[in-house]
């Protein structure tokens, strides 16, 4: 049997290899596992995010129906009082005028021609 001397300290040169051939599958193994879990993260918060989008969609479409909602209302609001403030005047005006009876009575002292 032969024997190897190498100085201390040093492996062979092909256990250096083997080894570090082991430890890239090794580190590219861990990194395809970390790709696929960040993968399906990302897949995850993808899917997460498209239904936050369409429910943002349908939440601006409530709003604009509020909203224009909210203007018919106001458009009416804004034509029934003034309505309500021109019957309330016409009414007081009308109670200012003389009754009916000082119209006859009055009408019965004109002069007739």
């Amino acid at each position: 049997m032969a024997a190897y001397c190498l100085p201390s300290g040093q492996l062979p040169r092909r256990l250096v290899t083997a080894t570090t051939f082991a430890q890239q599958v090794d580190i590219a193994g861990s990194i395809a596992a970390e790709n696929a879990r960040f993968a399906a993260q990302l897949r995850t918060e993808q899917s997460a995010l498209d239904r936050w989008s369409v429910e943002l969609e349908n939440l601006r479409v409530a709003r604009r129906e509020l909203d224009e909602r909210l203007q018919w209302i106001e458009r009416r609001a804004a034509v029934h009082p003034l309505g309500q403030e021109l019957a309330q005047a016409l009414n007081e005006q009308l109670r200012k005028l003389p009754r009916q009876e000082r119209f006859a009575a009055a009408h019965e002292q004109l002069p007739r021609r």
